[in-house]
């Protein structure tokens, strides 16, 4: 635009006429796309089809050399040229394109050692025009859209050419199926099933006995109604009491806290491998977004086990008892005010999510964060 500013000054001196027909004709000519039952809101899916018309007005005349309208996403998954040597007055074109359901190996500059499915599924829309936010950091951005352009030939009046362009974003979240759970080991820096914690009365004494938690990765859940309904999904817990000595009974459960994090993953360097199951040190982080989950306190039933290996144990300070009890406490979130997008990895971007769990007892806290899958259904 620069370019077309200053040529307009140099027609104020005479010097350029030409250079200001084609600044009029930029500024008067339209180039639209208009998709058919399409709203700011709506989210397209794998398999969705995306169609309408491309509308061209110019305030004049124009020969057209071609006219392109391709469906981007992170490259461009699926295109339309058309060689077009006719002149342009007033003229709309079909638009129809059907969104992949993968990217069919156009990965092929990325490489993931140990790849799985995940590598080659098409991320979902990030940033853009959510109408709810998608708990992605500002510098992140996959968008889709679709693009078209017109490329005319040169006027034989002033030899001069101009390529018009018009797009239209659209949101987009793929359907995505579950991948079967992770391998947790005791070295993973961010997962964690099982917590152990010795119970004092006070710090100058020995426990009284050993508290521990274990959880089982939860169930997905499920993306439903293109992203705006989640199904519920539990995580179960099992918890174990070691007395010190026989007599002691479980300790109380005061307090329990539950969310659901959103972890946001993006580098410039292609990944070597899924982030989120990296167990070395490193700097790079995701971004987390935390979402609170209501949950009432639940009432714990425990069970008496005896040990029949400690039976004839001679110390009489020692228990041969131990109890156990489960919870399932319930992982239901809302997207009244968030976009929650599927897990899912690509070359540069990954999404993934954790469940963090405490639970509060009167001489000390267990706390457990288990992976969780956000899948959207086929």
């Amino acid at each position: 635009m620069t370019s077309l500013w200053q040529s307009h000054q140099m027609e104020e001196l005479g010097i350029s006429k030409a250079a200001s027909k084609i600044r009029n004709w930029r500024k008067s000519g339209k180039l639209e796309i208009e998709l058919a039952d399409h709203y700011l809101a709506k989210i397209y899916s794998s398999g969705s089809v995306v169609q309408g018309h491309l509308s061209i007005s110019p305030a004049s005349d124009i020969y057209a050399s071609s006219i392109t309208m391709s469906l981007d996403g992170v490259t461009t998954i699926l295109g339309l040229n058309n060689p077009h040597k006719e002149s342009l007055a007033q003229n709309t074109f079909p638009v129809h394109f059907t969104l992949s359901t993968g990217l069919n190996g156009l990965y092929t500059r990325c490489r993931i050692n140990n790849c799985h499915r995940q590598a080659f599924d098409p991320p979902p829309t990030i940033g853009g025009e959510w109408d709810r936010h998608d708990m992605s950091p500002g510098v992140v951005e996959v968008e889709y859209g679709i693009n078209a352009c017109i490329a005319s030939t040169p006027s034989l009046d002033t030899g001069h050419s101009q390529d018009f362009t018009a797009k239209r974003a659209i949101q987009f979240i793929p359907r995505l199926s579950e991948s079967p759970p992770l391998h947790v080991s005791l070295m993973n820096r961010r997962y964690k099933l099982q917590g152990t914690k010795s119970l004092r009365s006070n710090s100058f004494k020995r426990p009284f006995g050993i508290i521990s938690a274990t959880a089982m990765q939860p169930e997905p859940l499920h993306l439903q109604a293109y992203g705006t309904v989640i199904t519920p999904s539990f995580i179960d817990v099992t918890l174990t009491f070691d007395p010190e000595n026989d007599g002691i009974t479980p300790p109380k459960l005061d307090s329990v806290s539950l969310s659901i994090r959103s972890n946001t993953w993006h580098q410039a360097d292609p990944y070597q491998a899924f982030p989120d199951q990296i167990e070395k040190p490193s700097l790079k982080q995701p971004f987390i977004t935390s979402i609170e989950l209501t949950v009432d306190r639940p009432q714990v039933t425990w069970a008496r086990h005896v040990n029949p290996g400690l039976e004839d144990k001679s110390s009489e300070n020692s228990s041969v008892a131990f109890y156990s009890s489960t919870l399932q406490l319930p992982l239901s979130v809302s997207t009244r005010n968030k976009t929650f997008l599927p897990t899912f990895h690509s070359c540069l971007v990954s999404r993934t999510y954790d469940v963090s769990l405490r639970l509060g007892f009167k001489k000390g806290d267990l706390t457990i964060a288990a992976p969780l899958q956000i899948i959207a259904d086929p």
